[in-house]
């Protein structure tokens, strides 16, 4: 059963054992202003108003005591979940922190890669053109 279930369980238990108290506290009240009943009735209401009351005083400890220790429990099992939840969030932020700074790493790097491969390009038509224009110095004169 779960702790929730338990603790709506205890607090139906609760009210039962209200019940009786209320029962006889009535009953005992009822003895007390009421002096036409016989003296033998009136010990007899008492009684019976007094085992109401203590079975259902005693009862409603006992349930408190229970639905305490649920309620108890329950905090306690919330404290685990937001203990591993933030564990577990403060470990995925620091997983993308760390996937972030790759990220930013790896675009300097391919910047860099771009530039240089640029400086080539323009090394490489520079080198063509010095080439062509010494080829033609080379060439001898037609006339």
């Amino acid at each position: 059963m779960a702790v929730e279930d338990r603790i709506d369980s205890l607090g139906s238990w609760m009210i039962g054992f209200i019940w009786p108290v209320a029962v006889g506290l009535f009953i005992e009240f009822y003895a007390i202003l009421n002096l036409a009943w016989t003296h033998d009735w009136n010990v007899i209401i008492d009684r019976i108003g007094l085992l109401l009351v203590t079975a259902g005083v005693s009862g409603e400890l006992a349930i408190e005591q229970k639905k305490h220790s649920a309620e108890r429990k329950l905090r306690r099992i919330n404290a685990d979940i937001d203990r591993e939840s933030d564990l577990a969030l403060k470990t995925a932020d620091e997983r993308i922190a760390e996937l972030n700074l790759k990220a930013e790493q790896e675009q300097r790097e391919r910047l860099k890669l771009q530039f240089e491969i640029k400086v080539a390009e323009q090394r490489a038509v520079r080198t063509a053109i010095l080439t062509q224009e010494e080829m033609k110095r080379r060439r001898p004169q037609r006339t």
